[in-house]
């Protein structure tokens, strides 16, 4: 993925940067990893009667340009 400078916020657009992307398969593992870490997480830390929604509950959006 190529991106021109600006497209990060940063000031000095007089630049772009590429990007080496994983795998699709292998984003949707790392991301159900990072989900089940925080499902863990919400478990042991949120208070009894905190209703959190899911982070990752519909992977579909993944897809989406």
């Amino acid at each position: 993925m190529l991106v021109q400078g600006s497209g990060f916020n940063y000031p000095d657009n007089q630049h772009f940067r590429i990007v080496f992307l994983p795998h699709e398969d292998d984003l949707r593992e790392a991301i159900g990893r990072v989900a089940k870490f925080f499902e863990g997480w919400r478990k042991r830390h949120a208070p009894a009667h905190a209703s959190i929604a899911p982070a990752m509950g519909n992977t579909a959006t993944l897809a989406t340009p």
